[in-house]
């Protein structure tokens, strides 16, 4: 389970890439992108993120703050009622429209190594991918109530003309 501030961020940075995938799609004459991320825009829209809905949004500014950015998706994210399933669902709809991407690879078959644990506070490791071509990550958990949650930042591309940090 992610923490309620993980839950929000990997819910915003879902949604830009469908906001995002929605806006190159209407640019598409041939409708090819239209067609490929049909099972995202599927997804968008059980959630009440519908086309309509969508094209009346105001544009989302970014920001080097993320939550700045987050407080700029918000109005995005007002229809979707259950976070957890739609994280589930936008997942699943990008695995259809981008297979062997590696979306779920990076958490399915993930081992964690060196884990520190400091009060309610704890760090490790994250290792995926197969030997020889593994990919280590650091890990962040919170207590939250009787159990650990994870801490998971998502990426928000930069505000334009600026260049995404490196790791």
């Amino acid at each position: 389970m992610l923490t309620p501030g993980s839950q929000e961020s990997l819910t915003g940075g879902l949604t830009f890439f469908g906001l995002f995938a929605h806006g190159v799609s209407k640019l598409d004459k041939e409708g090819k992108t239209k067609e490929m991320f049909g099972p995202l825009f599927a997804a968008l829209k059980k959630h009440g993120l519908t086309e309509e809905f969508i094209d009346k949004l105001p544009p989302i500014e970014t920001s080097k703050d993320e939550e700045k950015t987050l407080k700029a998706m918000r109005p995005a994210l007002a229809p979707i009622k259950d976070r957890s399933a739609f994280v589930a669902d936008m997942i699943e709809a990008m695995e259809k429209a981008m297979p062997g991407d590696g979306l779920s690879e990076e958490f399915n078959n993930a081992r964690m190594r060196d884990l520190e644990v400091t009060g309610g506070k704890a760090r490790a490791t994250r290792v995926s991918g197969p030997q020889g071509k593994e990919k280590k990550d650091d890990i962040s958990f919170e207590k939250v109530g009787g159990g650990w949650r994870l801490v998971y930042k998502v990426p928000i591309p930069p505000p334009p003309g600026e260049k995404a940090k490196e790791k």
